[in-house]
């Protein structure tokens, strides 16, 4: 499986790359390797698994899911619509068996929620859904202020540069 899934992932491209490979196929590693879809954070990209994947190499084909939203003009705001195309992208490259496993850090995480629940209303009964620093209560962030949005912002841009990534790139993100 694991394979078939990389010669897909290979051979195939969506207009904007979303889903990337993060972790090869070493030949000592069985073909039996279910995937795991890694759900970007809000800030970044899928790039910030690359290491987890690397860990998880012997359990999981480590599949990223990049973030939509650095591909202008069709970003979007809408958490059904950003796991609708994600799960096109997926479904797009790929038939993934049952069960379905799908990670997510931070926004990564409620994206995985919605994701997890549009394919249960598909008749897809068995997901899994890994959690990392996800804040679920949507409710309470969604009234933050400019301010507040602005404030977090500037944290997160603080911690990419403290982190050694270019400017470019964070402001990409």
């Amino acid at each position: 499986l694991s394979k078939q899934l990389s010669k897909q992932l290979d051979n195939q491209s969506t207009q904007t790359n979303l889903v990337k490979r993060l972790n090869p196929i070493p030949s000592t590693i069985p073909d039996n390797r279910p995937p795991l879809f890694m759900v970007h954070p809000g800030m970044a990209g899928c790039e910030v698994y690359k290491d987890l994947a690397q860990q998880l190499a012997e359990c999981f084909d480590c599949i990223g899911i990049d973030n939509h939203n650095l591909h202008p003009p069709d970003r979007t705001a809408s958490l059904q619509r950003i796991a609708q195309i994600y799960l096109s992208a997926i479904f797009e490259k790929l038939t993934p068996a049952s069960p379905i496993s799908l990670l997510g850090w931070s926004l990564g995480g409620t994206i995985a929620l919605e994701m997890a629940s549009q394919l249960e209303q598909k008749g897809i009964k068995t997901i899994d859904v890994y959690l990392l620093d996800t804040h679920s209560n949507v409710e309470k962030t969604k009234n933050l202020t400019a301010a507040q949005r602005q404030s977090i912002a500037d944290k997160h841009r603080q911690q990419l540069q403290a982190q050694s990534f270019e400017s470019d790139y964070i402001e990409q993100v």
